[in-house]
């Protein structure tokens, strides 16, 4: 499980606690990478060690402590399994609920390329060990197209996506403003060759009636439809490995949809 210890400081004192932590300081630290290929992102996805999937922090984090948002995390500890983050002032009382990304109402927001943590304890000189909220799909795509956005959606209109209220003792979500698709927009449009290029995204677990569809557009507004999961039960803390497919204008046609139902899991790792 990833774990972090919170501590409560003055202000003042938050830059020396960071940096010395990511010295080999005492304190435990949380692994937590998230983003997209070519998405203009602060934090990415580690590369598969033993069918899991590495996590870490990136400068500017924030977590969320019973709604009291922390620091941000220094720059200085960009790209470390190993950090602690602090609060200016605090004075919550037990449970301890903590979230990432922070919020102040308690809510998360699933937008595709997010993976957010919970953790929950009854004192806090407990080191807190994070979960895994939502889970993910990855697809290598190789092609002669280009990517500018990927559409996620549950014909049966599961919630997927939006703002939901997260249980901090078993992970559930209740749905607050929640759709049945979600939508990634890249900046650059990500190029296809030969090559698999591989693509992430982050949504609700639950039990798809009629499945999932993906559907990926090219900037010329060209696009492609993939069918998968259909009645299936996917569980946060798990990457769902979709098989390479192609997404090429020699094979395209208008609206066409393809099955890609044989799929094999990995683990989101947040050891640390």
């Amino acid at each position: 499980m990833m774990r972090i210890r919170i501590r409560t400081i003055p202000f003042a004192a938050v830059l020396l606690l960071l940096c010395a932590c990511s010295k080999g300081g005492d304190q435990p630290g949380v692994q937590v990478r998230l983003a997209l290929p070519g998405q203009s992102a602060k934090v990415a996805l580690g590369d598969e060690d033993a069918g899991a999937f590495p996590i870490v922090w990136q400068a500017g984090d924030v977590v969320s402590l019973n709604g009291t948002l922390s620091n941000p995390l220094s720059s200085d500890l960009a790209g470390e399994s190993d950090a602690a983050f602090s609060f200016a002032s605090f004075s919550g009382a037990s449970p301890y609920n903590l979230l990432y990304p922070g919020s102040s109402a308690g809510l998360v927001t699933l937008d595709g390329k997010t993976l957010p943590l919970y953790a929950s304890e009854t004192t806090m000189e407990e080191v807190f060990s994070m979960h895994h909220i939502c889970c993910g799909i990855r697809i290598p795509l190789t092609g002669d197209l280009s990517v500018s956005s990927f559409t996620l959606s549950a014909p049966g209109d599961e919630p997927i996506a939006g703002t939901f209220m997260p249980s901090f003792t078993s992970g559930a979500l209740e749905a607050v403003s929640a759709t049945a698709s979600v939508t990634i927009e890249y900046e650059t449009p990500v190029v296809l060759s030969d090559t698999p290029q591989y693509f992430y995204l982050f949504f609700a677990p639950g039990t798809f009636s009629e499945g999932l569809k993906l559907q990926a557009n090219d900037s010329s507004d060209i696009s492609r439809q993939w069918q998968f999961a259909t009645g299936s039960t996917l569980v946060k803390g798990k990457l769902y490995l979709l098989p390479e497919t192609s997404f090429s204008s020699r094979d395209w046609v208008d609206g066409c949809e393809v099955s890609l139902e044989v799929m094999t899991e990995e683990t989101i790792s947040i050891e640390i």
